[in-house]
């Protein structure tokens, strides 16, 4: 397990839909939701939010007016996983938020 990166989560913006094998996000500022395989899942700081290991699609929303942050936790193995993965691939290393109403 390791802590791969801090997420900056602009304001009223989204990431793009995504999938890869488990991680956790701990939020550090700010309030949101995350959907989870067709689920709402919402957030403040000092939530943790689990991603379930099985390649399932994902999304994070900030609708608020200020950043939101998220300490993203994820296991060692992840990309190896992603590349045994069938039919799925992941642009995580490439994500970009997008406003809320694209």
């Amino acid at each position: 397990m390791a802590i791969s990166s801090i997420f900056v989560e602009l304001p009223r913006s989204k990431s793009h839909s995504h999938a890869h094998p488990e991680a956790y996000l701990y939020a550090l500022q700010g309030s949101g939701y995350s959907e989870i395989g067709g689920k709402r899942y919402e957030w403040e700081r000092g939530d943790a939010v689990h991603v379930p290991p099985g390649m399932m699609h994902h999304q994070h929303f900030n609708p608020a007016d200020g950043e939101a942050k998220e300490l993203r936790f994820e296991f060692g193995i992840r990309y190896w996983m992603v590349e045994q993965w069938r039919g799925y691939t992941t642009i995580d290393r490439h994500m970009k938020a997008t406003q809320l109403d694209e």
